[in-house]
């Protein structure tokens, strides 16, 4: 395009020299003009080729970001997936704990049962030693031999019938207390494989995180790295096409300058030059129109140019910014009801509770596992990210309209600030205590804790009504 505006402007450089003698002056200074317009038009063409292989270069990185994005989506997925797997596992354990204790329990009030009906037992076991069976069992160091010893007594008619009711109780309740000591043994080796599974788990989700902030950091460099050279690349041709411009209205106004002079000097001699006068005339003009023509078609062809540019410059740009949403999906008043809790454990203060310190607590406080993933309850912008006095990591999301969710007394956060979460994704990892500035309520076996707090144009506003519907989690 700029070899069009060159020839062009060379037409006219022919048309100067072809000039009388007495128009040297003119013709020297339109030289040099038109000399340095060769010049920078040489210049603008070498940027236009530069530009128009960076062209090609947006466009494959353009190609390489959607495949990236793909891949990315796919880690995003997975994920949430691994999170979800790792929250149930959460649950099974609690449960599992739970089922624990309660059986822990029954059998401490079968063993308390039978200690207070001793009396009664070693009556029978001293009828039956009595008869010449063996000595009679400790009833609560081996109680299935009790049991053996009180069923020997009912099939051998030795008890005797006021006794026969309370013995047929004790059998009843020994044979209970073996069962529960079977089952304690089988929750146990469940509970075990639970927590095997559930470190599983968070190992995946590490390394899936580690995965995803490395291919966003190298994306991220690539695109900026191109950017930049894009936009050098106009600016240079942005000020050449300007000192171009101005060379063009200086030539043609020493043109015209020219033509004026030549035409008072060859007054006197017009009838004997006219028709040659005339024909160069005409000849000149021919030539003004066909550079006139090729001017313009140079710069329409440099602004289709440039155009061009900008929209692999928009195209880049909106591949890049759909490699993750960038904006919630549904606004947030409208999730009530619908999101998860932000790690598996259950409620020991809810909001309007006394926090343990004298005031009105202003969110939830969840006890959960040692090691625990955090996942974000819904879509949104990271504004704060990091340590915040006592309360260990603390994370502060913009999930818009006005809402903000608070997330703190993590040990570690997986997010960064301007980074846009999706909803359920992770974004931390508990530590293995409880942090003394997260709660002041007491928990068992002093677990970590985390915090949670919804707030609406900067007032805390009750968890509850986002929380799904399947369940409390408070105890």
């Amino acid at each position: 395009m700029a070899g069009l505006l060159l020839i062009g402007v060379l037409a006219f450089s022919g048309s100067v020299h072809a000039q009388p003698a007495g128009e040297t002056d003119s013709d020297t200074v339109t030289a040099d003009m038109e000399q340095r317009l060769g010049r920078s038009v040489g210049e603008l063409d070498r940027i236009l080729q530069e530009r128009g292989v960076s062209e090609e270069r947006a466009a494959e990185l353009a190609r390489e970001i959607e495949t990236i994005r793909t891949d990315r989506a796919a880690i995003t997925t997975a994920l949430i997936a691994a999170a979800k797997t790792e929250r149930k596992l959460g649950l099974d354990i609690i449960a599992l704990e739970n089922r624990l204790e309660a059986l822990r329990q029954s059998t401490d009030d079968i063993r308390a049962s039978l200690w207070e009906r001793r009396a009664l037992l070693a009556e029978v076991l001293a009828a039956l030693q009595r008869m010449g069976l063996n000595p009679p069992p400790a009833i609560l160091v081996k109680p299935d031999d009790a049991l053996s010893s009180v069923r020997s007594a009912i099939l051998l008619g030795a008890v005797v019938p006021e006794m026969r009711t309370e013995t047929a109780r004790l059998v009843s309740d020994l044979e209970e207390l073996g069962q529960l000591t079977a089952t304690i043994a089988d929750e146990r080796a469940r509970l075990e494989t639970a927590r095997g599974q559930q470190a599983e788990e968070q190992a995946r989700l590490t390394v899936l995180v580690e995965e995803k902030r490395a291919l966003e950091q190298q994306t991220a460099q690539t695109l900026a790295a191109e950017y930049e050279r894009l936009t050098a690349l106009a600016a240079q041709a942005e000020d050449l096409q300007s000192l171009i411009m101005s060379l063009e209205a200086d030539i043609e106004a020493a043109r015209a300058a020219a033509e004026r002079a030549r035409i008072e000097a060859e007054r006197a001699e017009r009838e004997a030059r006219q028709a040659r006068l005339d024909a160069e005339r005409e000849a000149r003009e021919s030539e003004e129109r066909i550079a006139r023509e090729r001017l313009e078609a140079a710069r329409q062809a440099e602004e289709a140019a440039r155009e061009r540019l900008e929209a692999s410059r928009q195209r880049a740009e909106e591949l890049a910014a759909r490699q993750t949403r960038i904006a919630p999906l549904t606004p947030f008043a409208q999730l009530t009801g619908q999101l998860e809790r932000p790690v598996a454990g259950r409620t020991i203060t809810a909001f309007g509770d006394d926090d343990g310190l004298g005031s009105i607590a202003r969110g939830d406080t969840m006890q959960t596992s040692s090691n625990a993933i955090v996942t974000a309850p819904a879509d949104g912008w990271v504004l704060y990210a990091g340590p915040f006095r006592a309360y260990g990591n603390l994370l502060i999301l913009d999930a818009g309209n006005g809402y903000h969710m608070v997330l703190a007394g993590m040990d570690r956060i997986e997010v960064s600030k301007g980074q846009f979460v999706a909803g359920g994704e992770p974004v931390g990892i508990m530590g293995s205590i409880r942090l003394a500035g997260v709660t002041a309520a007491a928990t068992e076996n002093d677990s970590p804790t985390l915090y949670v707090e919804f707030r609406k144009d900067g007032r805390p506003v009750d968890p509850a009504r986002w929380w799904e519907r399947a369940g409390t989690g408070r105890t």
